[in-house]
């Protein structure tokens, strides 16, 4: 059996999961793709490490399974007046290209992180 392209179905899936109003069963996303159980699983698991959707593990009919939820766009970090920027005392050294630059900066790079972590 050819493998089908990935990214299109990529693509599906997230309509799919988007157009359903509080989610949907990974098995029920599975049969509208019309792929198999592991097929859906790493067009899941891709989708998921992109950040796209996020799996809420529930009880259905008496079994384990994964509700997938479309991740909000939007952005849902703080506000950025708690950016470690706004305190630090190079800021007016910080620059592209310097020796000092946001781009680099580990305070910087570690708040972002954990704004998406919360």
């Amino acid at each position: 059996m050819a493998r089908k392209n990935r990214e299109p179905l990529e693509e599906r899936a997230l309509e799919i999961i988007r157009s359903s109003e509080d989610g949907i069963l990974q098995s029920d996303l599975c049969r509208k793709l019309e792929v198999s159980s592991k097929e859906g699983a790493r067009i899941v698991s891709n989708l998921e490490r992109k950040g796209l959707i996020r799996r809420e593990r529930i009880l259905h009919s008496s079994r384990w399974t994964y509700k997938l939820i479309i991740v909000d766009n939007e952005s849902s970090y703080t506000s950025i007046e708690y950016a470690p920027c706004i305190l630090c005392e190079k800021d007016s050294l910080c620059g592209v290209g310097g020796d000092t630059s946001h781009l680099k900066c580990r305070l910087l790079e570690e708040w972002v992180l954990n704004q998406r972590m919360e």
